[in-house]
């Protein structure tokens, strides 16, 4: 049984983007910083896209089981850059649009909502409620068919290795989620590094889990 085992998959794993514009270089957004505050240094910036919109992605290095994930925004300013984004899910390398727009969707066309200052959304990526997870290596945030720019201050990807599951569809999968969807809506989150939910508060708040 998998429990309440959760990983914080992302952090220090290999990320590419669209472009790079005022050196938002893809790295930052998997610094282990989530500050939304772009003098700080820890957001990426794309440079304005063309009509397929811009993307961001993370190598996770190997497949994993995606429970979800979190996105943070920009906060001193240009919130409302961020609409119409999707998280697709993937187990090739993600090179161009056409790439980065291909795989699983675990949300399509979400509005962006920050529900605090930290200016965070947390999306689920566990199919139709019924807990089926999709086992994935890349993990993409697009904009398709925006010809505008990314700005990105963090993306924490929680899950576990596909090995800890016997399949997608198993009980322990949807338990977890359902534990980690009430422990979030308690106010709680997974710690960075731990391999359990954590008890204490966000420091930066919690969002809502979609």
């Amino acid at each position: 049984m998998l429990g309440n085992s959760c990983e914080q998959l992302s952090q220090g794993k290999t990320a590419t983007q669209s472009s790079t514009g005022w050196g938002g270089v893809a790295m930052r957004a998997v610094d282990g910083r989530a500050d939304g505050n772009w003098n700080k240094r820890s957001c990426t910036h794309t440079k304005k896209s063309t009509s397929a919109g811009p993307w961001w992605s993370v190598d996770l290095g190997s497949v994993h089981w995606i429970l979800y994930v979190r996105v943070q925004n920009r906060v001193d300013c240009c919130r409302g850059r961020l609409t119409g984004w999707e998280v697709h899910l993937s187990n090739t390398p993600v090179t161009d649009a056409k790439s980065a727009n291909a795989g699983t969707l675990c949300s399509k066309r979400q509005k962006f909502l920050a529900l605090d200052k930290s200016g965070a959304a947390l999306v689920s990526c566990v199919r139709n409620g019924n807990g089926k997870i999709v086992p994935a290596r890349h993990v993409t945030i697009t904009m398709p068919g925006q010809a505008t720019l990314m700005t990105l201050c963090e993306v924490q990807v929680f899950g576990n290795p596909k090995r800890t599951l016997r399949g997608p569809n198993q009980q322990s999968a949807k338990t977890t989620t359902r534990t980690a969807s009430a422990s979030l809506s308690r106010g709680t989150r997974p710690t960075a590094t731990g391999t359990t939910m954590a008890n204490a508060r966000a420091a930066a708040g919690t969002p809502r889990l979609t």
